[in-house]
């Protein structure tokens, strides 16, 4: 046996090859066309598609996974909140502080 087919054979194989490429690959699959955007936006989908006709797409979604949800950022905007709270009782402190050493640097000269 050689590994060239029949002509007949090969031109079979090629007619179920052609079917197979313009139908669905399973039976209840529907032929359902779906927006741009709705693609864009799926996060699920690889950054790169290959479209219909074979050539490959760069993917057009702005920010990726750097999406964040709203309790993400709700949480992020609160801990920022404290971060700031906290450095004003820090600065206060510390300012408390300086005024401390100062006003003790002057009743030390004052007595001297």
């Amino acid at each position: 046996m050689s590994n060239v087919a029949n002509p007949e054979l090969q031109e079979q194989i090629d007619k179920v090859a052609a079917a197979k490429q313009t139908q669905q690959t399973h039976p209840a699959q529907k032929n359902v066309l779906v927006s741009a955007q709705k693609l864009q936006k799926n996060r699920r989908l690889p950054a790169t598609m290959i479209t219909p006709s074979g050539g490959i797409e760069t993917s057009k979604k702005k920010g990726g996974k750097q999406v964040r949800g709203k309790g993400k950022r709700k949480q992020s905007d609160l801990a920022k909140e404290k971060a700031l709270e906290r450095m004003e009782k820090l600065e206060t402190k510390v300012r408390a502080r300086d005024e401390k050493q100062a006003k003790r640097k002057r009743a030390k000269l004052a007595w001297e």
